[in-house]
């Protein structure tokens, strides 16, 4: 055997193994100790956020705590967590989102939270101290009576029933009730009392009094569409100061009329009754006529003329062949040689002399020398109008002619055939059922007073104009 050779043992083999193998176990330990560590600090003592509810609710224009949403934070700090209230505005009502991130070396955890800002406070509302002093017929509005009003989205302010204002109509003691409502619909109320005082400030109406006409002969009934009324007192009683009309032959009679109210208010008219040899209705009114109504030998019309009110009537048939439909009136001029009576006109002219050194237009003679005719015209000439006796109609300013505007008489000339009847009456009451026409006027001092501004003439300057 050589020198310096090593000996080795037969165990020596199996010495090694369980070195390496205890090593290997030793290790095994370590990591299962450091594992255990890891378990009890990041497993068993893990961060924990806890949140009370996934939704709350806060009223508009309150703070929104977002601390008080946490229940619950374990092994953790205030400091890991990170709170976005993102578009939260407690001001304004509406759904929003606020997220819980729970921040650890583990990585983030993150929790929602819905945030529901909602209005449900009534307005403020403060309204005036009643019962308030009013009359009768005032009219009271919603601002009236609201002192302040408030909140945040607005307030409007009605009565109960949704108007903003109201009228007494009557007297005694009220309560309206004052609604303000928020933009939320929230609603704030509150009464406001009235007494309303019932005062007489109107006077009765009387009703009816406009002249009238009955026919000789026939009875009439002084109150006949006569009527008052009156805002309070409902017991009214009309006074006149004639008991009864004398219908025994023509004539007129003035009636007074008056009626007093409770609170001693009074109202007074006063009506003609025509008594007339007959009668015909206009427009709801009757009108005395003092010639015969029966038609004559055709003719379509029949030409009045009232004398005293200076106002010519054409009537035409009706079905029964009586001239009792009115159907012009024309303004005219008479005179003091004019006569009273019926008349079946004679020759016409279109351009007729008169006296004066003047001529007329159209004229058509009733009896002697009273015509129909135009105003005068100093030459027989369209334009050479007397103007200043153009302006006098209306008035008695013929010597006894009836005087028209040149349009009014060129209607009977063109329109009633030579025969028709016309009749001249006087009465002061009325100037017949169509009333009395306005006359025109002519300025002296226009370049056009030579024509009549109603002559359908082509030449007439006057129609140039319009």
């Amino acid at each position: 055997m050589a020198k310096n050779k090593k000996e080795v043992r037969p165990d020596e083999p199996a010495e090694k193994t369980s070195k390496a193998l205890l090593t290997v176990m030793v290790l095994m330990a370590g990591a299962i100790v450091v594992a255990a560590c890891y378990l009890w600090f990041g497993v068993i003592n893990k961060p924990i956020l806890v949140l009370g509810a996934p939704e709350t609710e806060v009223e508009a224009g309150e703070v929104f705590d977002e601390w008080s949403m946490v229940t619950s934070l374990t092994h953790a700090t205030q400091d890991m967590v990170k709170i976005d209230l993102g578009s939260l505005d407690t001001e304004t009502p509406g759904d929003y989102k606020v997220t819980y991130t729970l921040r650890t070396h583990f990585g983030e955890e993150s929790l929602p939270v819905n945030v529901k800002v909602s209005d449900t406070t009534a307005p403020e509302l403060t309204v005036v101290e009643s019962p308030l002093e009013k009359k009768r017929g005032d009219t009271v509005k919603v601002e009236e009576l609201v002192v302040s009003s408030s909140d945040r989205s607005g307030v409007t302010c009605t009565f109960e029933d949704g108007s903003t204002e109201v009228t007494f109509s009557e007297g005694g003691d009220f309560t309206r009730t004052v609604v303000a409502v928020d933009g939320a619909g929230n609603e704030a109320r509150a009464d406001v009392s009235f007494h309303i005082e019932v005062v007489d400030e109107e006077a009765p109406v009387l009703s009816g009094v406009v002249n009238t006409a009955v026919k000789v002969g026939e009875s009439f009934d002084v109150m006949e569409g006569i009527s008052a009324s009156d805002d309070l007192d409902t017991s009214l009683q009309v006074r006149s100061d004639v008991s009864a009309v004398d219908t025994s032959t023509t004539g007129a009679t003035v009636i007074h009329y008056t009626v007093t109210d409770a609170s001693g208010k009074s109202a007074e008219g006063e009506r003609i009754v025509t008594v007339a040899d007959d009668v015909i209705e206009y427009d709801g009114r009757k009108y005395g006529v003092y010639w015969d109504l029966a038609g004559r030998d055709g003719q379509p019309y029949l030409v009045a003329v009232n004398r005293p009110m200076d106002t010519v009537t054409v009537y035409q048939m009706d079905e029964s062949g009586r001239y009792s439909v009115p159907v012009n009136a024309f303004v005219c001029s008479t005179g003091p040689a004019t006569p009273v009576g019926t008349y079946k006109t004679l020759e016409r002219s279109r351009w007729q002399y008169l006296y004066d050194n003047c001529w007329g237009q159209y004229a058509t003679r009733i009896i002697g020398h009273i015509l129909f005719h135009s105003v005068p015209y100093f030459t027989q000439n369209p334009g050479d109008l007397e103007y200043e006796q153009y302006n006098l109609l209306g008035t008695p300013a013929s010597l006894g002619c009836i005087r028209l505007c040149v349009e009014d008489v060129k209607w009977i000339y063109d329109n009633c055939p030579q025969g028709f009847t016309c009749v001249i009456y006087d009465d002061s009451v009325t100037p017949g059922p169509m009333g009395k026409p306005e006359p025109l006027h002519i300025d002296p001092a226009d370049d056009r007073r030579g024509w009549d501004p109603t002559d359908p003439d082509p030449n007439n300057p006057w129609l140039a104009a319009e």
